[in-house]
């Protein structure tokens, strides 16, 4: 955007079993990059600041199960900057 994003941060989704009433990551999330942990199923990453015109990346790796289910994962980035929400 025009303007720095601050406080961005990113929530991935990761694909969960379906057992009840406990559901646990089907797969397995490792090497998280720097800021990155795991939270209720889920990876969320602080990326900080992010400059005006500027990008950020994070990294993690994830081992993939054998399964008929589709596998799904879903990523939300936010911030705190009232006109950089998108």
């Amino acid at each position: 955007g025009n303007q720095p994003a601050q406080n961005v941060k990113v929530v991935v989704d990761l694909p969960l079993t379906d057992t009840s009433p406990a559901r646990h990551i089907l797969g397995k999330a490792t090497a998280l990059g720097t800021g990155c942990r795991i939270v209720a199923n889920k990876i969320e990453c602080s990326l900080d600041t992010i400059n005006r015109n500027k990008t950020k990346f994070f990294t993690f790796n994830f081992e993939l199960p054998v399964s008929t289910k589709t596998l799904t994962f879903k990523a939300t980035a936010s911030t705190t900057s009232a006109n950089e929400i998108n």
